[in-house]
């Protein structure tokens, strides 16, 4: 009999045992715990979710397929606390973007939306919710996430002469205007610093060359190249300081390239510098 009364304590701890890590196993796997457990949100459909017992950040996980915009939307009633959102790029934390979005006493409501700051390159993104009170467990709210494309008329690789992007230049009534973007933003692995564009005269013509760039802290360079028997040379150079170049310029008959250069280097210049660029014949 005690035998029997042994063997069944045993079986008992046991028993208890593998219960108490079935719950820490249930525990750990809640989705939205950490990154690795991140949830996933659909483009354009509000996902609702619940703060969680013992854990202050909730992680949540959006992927685009082409450049463009994120804009992050939060909701959430009666949750009685200040949110903040972050948005960063999926395994890189050199780059992130937080805003704090305060509670409503009066709506009793705590919303607000964040648009990326950066047109991001396509890939996968985590976007972390943080209550200023930890003590909300079970507190639902919702959280969507929209894409607003971005596109541009780059063409990769166009940073030298040999792999110049073709430009159309053609009469001024008909003019080809190029949406391009510099930018050298290591955390969202985008270093491009240079545009090339090519273009054949078959005989000498005026030629009015525009570029528009809106970064008033930021200086791009135009340089106007002209093929030769060494290889191109430079006939002309131009610095755009957040602001509007316009320049008539008389070419002979040949092969030309248009080069957009920014100094990306310095560390106070990592950023993305959005312009247009066009060239047509007067």
């Amino acid at each position: 009999m005690k035998k029997m009364k042994s063997i069944l304590a045993a079986f008992l701890a046991v028993l208890i045992l593998v219960c108490d890590m079935q719950g820490v196993v249930r525990a750990d796997s809640v989705k939205g715990r950490t990154e690795s457990q991140a949830i996933g949100l659909t483009l354009g459909k509000a996902k609702t979710a619940k703060f969680l017992e013992g854990t202050k950040d909730h992680y949540f996980w959006v992927s685009i397929n082409s450049t463009g915009k994120l804009k992050l939307s939060f909701s959430g009633k009666s949750i009685g606390t200040d949110v903040t959102v972050t948005l960063y790029k999926k395994g890189e934390y050199m780059w992130e973007q937080s805003k704090t979005f305060k509670y409503n006493k009066s709506k009793k409501t705590t919303s607000g939306n964040m648009t990326s700051e950066y047109i991001l390159p396509t890939g996968g993104y985590i976007i972390k919710v943080t209550p200023k009170s930890s003590e909300k467990a079970g507190k639902k709210f919702s959280l969507t996430a929209k894409f607003v494309k971005e596109k541009l008329d780059d063409v990769e690789p166009n940073n030298n002469e040999s792999t110049a992007q073709p430009m159309k230049v053609q009469k001024s009534s008909k003019a080809v205007t190029y949406k391009m973007m510099l930018s050298n933003l290591l955390g969202l692995g985008q270093e491009d610093i240079i545009d090339c564009f090519s273009f054949n005269l078959s005989k000498a013509k005026k030629i009015q060359i525009k570029l528009d760039q809106k970064n008033k802290n930021t200086t791009v360079k135009l340089l106007v190249l002209k093929k030769t028997e060494e290889g191109f040379e430079t006939i002309h150079s131009f610095d755009v300081q957040g602001g509007k170049l316009n320049k008539k310029l008389n070419f002979e008959k040949g092969t030309y390239c248009l080069k957009v250069l920014y100094d990306g280097a310095n560390p106070q210049n990592r950023q993305q510098v959005p312009y247009t660029i066009s060239a047509s014949v007067i």
